[in-house]
């Protein structure tokens, strides 16, 4: 169930038609987004712990950060993906559309395909 839930996260962060499926699908805008957030977020520390570190792995980051083996697998594998700047720049998107969601000031479902069609990682 664990590993369920964590694939799916990584597979919301990799693919916008996917996110955008889910959406017509009927998955809540705050599950999409709660995952969202737990991908960036780890992604964003083991970026900043792999520019200090020396010979990364996967083991490595399990170590570091209490993380299941499948989750630090599977964040290893990305982290090289992705610019550490322009992860910040999503999470800090992320974090204004949970803003903008939870004040009331848009649909959830409209600012959340705003977001995913901003994102750019």
């Amino acid at each position: 169930m664990f590993e369920k839930k964590i694939l799916v996260q990584i597979k919301i962060y990799e693919s916008r038609r996917s996110n955008f499926n889910m959406i017509d699908n009927g998955v809540s805008e705050s599950y999409l987004i709660s995952m969202l957030e737990m991908t960036i977020s780890n992604l964003l520390v083991a970026k900043d712990y792999s520019q200090r570190a020396n010979n990364l792995t996967a083991q490595k980051l399990q170590k570091k950060f209490g993380w299941h083996p499948f989750v630090a697998q599977k964040v290893f594998r990305q982290i090289n993906k992705y610019n550490k700047k322009a992860l910040i720049r999503s999470y800090q998107s992320l974090l204004e559309t949970e803003i903008k969601i939870k004040s009331g000031f848009s649909k959830p479902k409209l600012q959340l395909t705003l977001l995913l069609s901003q994102l750019r990682l």
